[in-house]
């Protein structure tokens, strides 16, 4: 029995070392550059090339709204076409290494993306503008928000990844020592993000994410996995596993002072039953920022902009009138 179950574990490990990276080199059979999706455009910046999206017109005030981790530009569209209709111009950006956005140093450093999102701002000539930030976009699009300065006019963050325990009070919990060791290897970070991202696994994963799994349904999941099939995002992807899950920059988890920097207005939306950042992280941020207003939507999880599109749109855009009154142009 010993010799078949040690048999067993052979060949499933020889399936998935050596079917998941044949899968990517069929999967990844276009270039962005040449086949570029959905109307957007390409920003250069000093480190790379952001891939932007938008809705409405310079005249109108700008909202820029950043993806989380394994999400994209168009997965930002609905709240983007609701924008657009109210009055307002709708920005979303690529963060490297998700989307087609691209990093040659490929350096996904807190610092180093919140200084591509100011530069990608810049280049798209936005003066003053309103930040949206979803999930593991939090570190970088924090620290970006506190480059912007007195452009910055608004602040909404949405399920924010700080690194924060899911415990108050308790230390975060240590990631498991095989999967640290793992990390250390170029080819086992191919496999895990060719697993991850497979079009078996991936909506599953994300369907973990939300309160109630029908919200992401095959339309949602077909464009989350979109970006896949272009040329060289397995290798970006793998390079960004490594610098995630075994990044030193404590900041976000140590340094409260770093949040009381945010004076402008400020809105925190969360999910009630948000696993990856529990409740308790927004209820600190608001202490952290008295004047912010706390949206808790009820049966929604990690995802609120896509579980429950109206009442997101909804309190956006209760947050933004009046800092911003809308500008409707004629046809």
């Amino acid at each position: 029995m010993g010799r078949w179950i040690l048999s067993g574990i052979v060949i499933v490990i020889f399936i998935v070392g050596g079917y998941l990276p044949l899968s990517i080199m069929w999967r990844e059979n276009r270039t962005p550059q040449s086949n570029t999706p959905f109307a957007g455009r390409y920003i250069k910046v000093s480190d790379g090339i952001f891939y932007t999206q938008t809705l409405g017109y310079p005249e109108q005030p700008t909202v820029v709204l950043l993806p989380g981790a394994g999400a994209w530009s168009e997965t930002w569209k609905p709240t983007m076409r609701f924008l657009a209709r109210e009055g307002y111009r709708a920005i979303s950006l690529d963060l490297p290494p998700f989307g087609l956005s691209y990093a040659p140093s490929k350096n996904y450093s807190r610092m180093a993306q919140a200084q591509r999102i100011k530069e990608a701002v810049d280049n798209l000539r936005v003066r003053n503008l309103i930040l949206v930030i979803h999930a593991e976009s939090a570190p970088a699009g924090l620290t970006a928000a506190q480059m912007f300065g007195d452009r910055l006019k608004g602040l909404a963050l949405v399920s924010g990844t700080l690194g924060w325990p899911a415990v108050e009070g308790l230390p975060p919990k240590p990631l498991p020592a095989n999967f640290v060791k793992a990390l250390q290897y170029k080819m086992a970070r191919q496999v895990m993000a060719s697993f991850a991202t497979h079009s078996w696994v991936l909506p599953r994963l994300f369907k973990k994410l939300v309160y109630n799994p029908a919200s992401f349904n095959n339309k949602t999941s077909l464009i989350y996995q979109t970006p896949y099939g272009y040329r060289g995002t397995n290798q970006k992807l793998a390079e960004w596993m490594k610098q995630y899950f075994l990044s030193t920059d404590n900041t976000l988890k140590v340094d409260m002072g770093f949040f009381k920097y945010f004076r402008m207005p400020a809105l925190i939306v969360w999910g009630t039953y948000d696993k990856i950042a529990p409740p308790w992280h927004a209820r600190k941020l608001k202490e952290l920022w008295p004047k912010s207003n706390l949206v808790l939507m009820d049966k929604v999880g990690h995802l609120p902009h896509l579980e429950n599109e109206k009442a997101f749109n909804d309190a956006l855009l209760q947050f933004i009138v009046p800092i911003a009154p809308p500008v409707k142009l004629a046809n």
